[in-house]
């Protein structure tokens, strides 16, 4: 996937096929089987709940290749998980400026910003989102959310029933969560 290239062209093992891939920031190939070796030290440490190890970790490698968009993605991540979006949002512009130019990351550079209350930034970028990806569901619900903090209760309600058409498979607890919002929004 365009993701996964992504990913691999930051480690040092691809070349750029265009204009919104990542520039490779490694000067030794070779340095890349390192650099994977800790990524998934890295995601080993995230999912077990090791938040801390990860930061040290990620800070080192963000010293010795500072403008990285993977490791500054991760770092992101962790500020996102302990819900210091501020401090996130510079990881996530980084990423972005090097290279990790999709859907996901805008999302969550925009979800860091409406947290910090900066709703027409966020909009901006839920919409880059978007474009990137029309389906992306979380940037539709965060969008909407962002919509209601705004008081845009018409077009708050739009980005909900997109998420409604977009979902596939039978209702569950989010189809649930979304028709109850719009009930919400209707009153």
């Amino acid at each position: 996937s365009a993701d996964e290239r992504q990913v691999l062209a930051s480690l040092g093992y691809t070349g750029t096929a265009g204009a919104t891939d990542v520039e490779v920031t490694l000067r030794d190939p070779k340095d890349g089987l390192e650099r994977m070796k800790q990524e998934l030290r890295i995601r080993e440490l995230m999912d077990a709940g090791r938040s801390e190890e990860a930061r040290t970790v990620i800070a080192e490698l963000l010293e010795d290749d500072p403008a990285n968009p993977l490791f500054n993605t991760h770092m992101g991540l962790l500020f996102m998980r302990t819900s210091q979006h501020a401090e996130a949002i510079a990881y996530f512009e980084r990423a972005v400026a090097s290279g990790f130019d999709n859907a996901t990351t805008y999302s969550n550079l925009a979800t860091c910003l409406h947290f910090t209350k900066d709703f027409p930034r966020a909009a901006e970028l839920f919409g880059v989102a978007l474009e990137k990806n029309p389906k992306h569901l979380l940037s539709h619900w965060w969008l909407a959310q962002n919509h209601i903090a705004l008081g845009e209760t018409s077009a708050a309600k739009q980005q909900l029933e997109t998420i409604l058409e977009l979902k596939d498979g039978p209702a569950d607890e989010t189809t649930r969560q979304v028709e109850a919002l719009i009930e919400e929004l209707r009153d």
